[in-house]
């Protein structure tokens, strides 16, 4: 096996042990959906990218922090992928 053989593979580097697993707290989720639901905004603004924190992760976290908060005809999200916003909207 020639080491031209997968130039086009990623780089890697050896390393001891892999490093543990970090989830973010589903409070972050619930805190922020109740913060939203208690204050009198009806649409508030959330920065992907200020917050650190994926879309599809986003939306699975505050799918299920409305669900649990028995929010889901009061509330409801949008995210933007390609512009890194999320909204949360309150549903009148």
């Amino acid at each position: 096996m020639s080491e031209n053989e997968y130039a086009n593979a990623l780089p890697m580097r050896p390393v001891e042990t892999e490093p543990p697993r970090t989830r973010r707290s589903t409070t972050v989720y619930t805190d922020t959906v109740r913060k939203f639901y208690e204050g009198g905004d009806d649409v508030m603004e959330i920065d992907l990218f200020a917050a650190d924190i994926k879309a599809p992760t986003l939306r699975m976290g505050l799918q299920k922090a409305i669900a649990d908060e028995g929010l889901g005809d009061k509330v409801k999200f949008s995210i933007y992928q390609s512009t890194g916003k999320a909204y949360l909207k309150r549903i009148k």
